[in-house]
């Protein structure tokens, strides 16, 4: 695959993060880390909700399902303060990753930016691109900070096709990854699953979500 442009960051990046993310280490207790990738807006936060409920069985003890899955690459989820513990993952997030034995991320990063380990388990989610277009569109006109968008739709549509907006050309980014996952070795770490058959039959979705994560969960 040719080599795609550079993909535009939220104003919570930096490119010191991207490259803290990019070679993440595997956890050294041997827990597994798994990351669930989607362009924004095409049913990440409804994927977090799934994760946690199979790794909890079912346990509701959060204010927001960030606290288990935090953003891989934003600032807040970093401890750069803290000279004994820079570059880890907030107290809070890990204590949290304790109770579900597992590292949870859910990140926008394209394939190429990702951490790769053995223990490392990747959920890529993909929805219809006018979909995701109209709800990026609404999502960054309701922010309050440097990533509000401040233009109509059609002025939004124009800069999100030609990859001004934040995380890029929304073909740039499934390029990346269906090719990630085609080409991946027989271990399989990559899963990818359709918003639409999310929607149309969630059962089926979520057992290949075991299966992927090779989960003990009941039928």
């Amino acid at each position: 695959m040719d080599a795609l442009p550079p993909m535009p960051l939220l104003s919570l990046s930096t490119p010191d993060i991207i490259d803290h993310c990019k070679n993440l280490a595997d956890c050294a207790d041997g827990r597994k880390t798994l990351f669930i990738a989607s362009f924004p807006k095409s049913g990440t936060t409804w994927m977090q909700a799934i994760i946690y409920n199979l790794l909890s069985n079912g346990n509701q003890e959060f204010n927001h399902i960030s606290e288990y899955s935090p953003f891989f690459e934003i600032a807040p989820t970093w401890d750069f303060q803290n000279r004994a513990t820079e570059g880890n993952i907030k107290q809070l997030y890990e204590s949290n990753h304790i109770k579900l034995n597992w590292r949870v991320f859910n990140t926008h990063l394209r394939w190429e930016m990702m951490p790769k380990h053995p223990n490392m388990r990747y959920i890529y989610v993909v929805r219809n691109g006018k979909d995701v277009a109209l709800s990026f569109f609404k999502h960054l006109s309701n922010q309050n900070d440097a990533d509000c968008f401040q233009g109509d739709l059609l002025d939004f549509v124009s800069k999100w096709s030609n990859g001004e907006t934040p995380f890029g050309n929304w073909l740039h980014h499934l390029q990346s990854w269906v090719h990630a996952y085609k080409n991946q070795n027989m271990d399989g770490s990559i899963l990818l699953l359709r918003y639409q058959d999310l929607v149309a039959d969630p059962y089926s979705s979520v057992l290949k979500i075991i299966a992927h994560l090779k989960l003990d969960v009941p039928p």
